[in-house]
């Protein structure tokens, strides 16, 4: 393992990010909370209260560029992966699938908890009002909001009332 560059740690505070949070709304937390703990360092800088202490470098973590690769759904994962992947990338820059030879990016969804199952990548229910099941490498994943490649960000549910998608696939699935 490489020799990481570490700082001492002067102030610290924790945060606990929601089931459904994504990248998006967990930023916007943050930066808040970032603002008040800049203050509060600030206070204690000022009245020589501060403690610095080392960073445990066992810890430390980096991580790696967000490319294409990293963004693409892999049908064949399971439910939870995928829907990890959808929350830790939304908004931008988005986890996405290919459909009919285009990008699609999936903004939202959640783990479909009936038993019914599909191909990873195949698309098998429409849920009226919520959005349409495709199947994955463990249980149903429900995509909810989607940006199809060129248009605006909308609803899975609306765009199959004018879409043929049932029983199409998603993915490039990897073989």
């Amino acid at each position: 393992m490489q020799k990481r560059w570490t700082l001492e740690i002067i102030y610290q505070s924790k945060i606990n990010i929601e089931t459904q949070e994504n990248y998006g709304s967990l930023k916007k937390r943050l930066s808040k909370q970032g603002g008040n703990d800049i203050i509060k360092c600030i206070h204690l800088i000022e009245k020589n209260q501060v403690k610095p202490r080392p960073q445990d470098e066992e810890k430390v973590i980096f991580s790696k560029l967000i490319n294409n690769k990293i963004k693409e759904i892999d049908w064949r994962n399971s439910a939870g992966e995928i829907k990890n992947k959808i929350l830790g990338l939304a908004p931008k820059p988005a986890a996405f699938t290919i459909f009919k030879g285009k990008k699609m990016k999936i903004l939202e969804s959640e783990i479909w908890q009936e038993t019914e199952s599909a191909n990873p990548g195949e698309i098998f229910s429409i849920v009226k009002g919520k959005g349409f099941l495709v199947g994955t490498g463990t249980t149903p994943l429900l995509v909810k909001i989607i940006k199809p490649s060129g248009k605006q960000k909308m609803s899975a549910f609306s765009y199959s009332l004018g879409h043929d998608v049932k029983n199409e696939k998603f993915g490039n699935v990897k073989k």
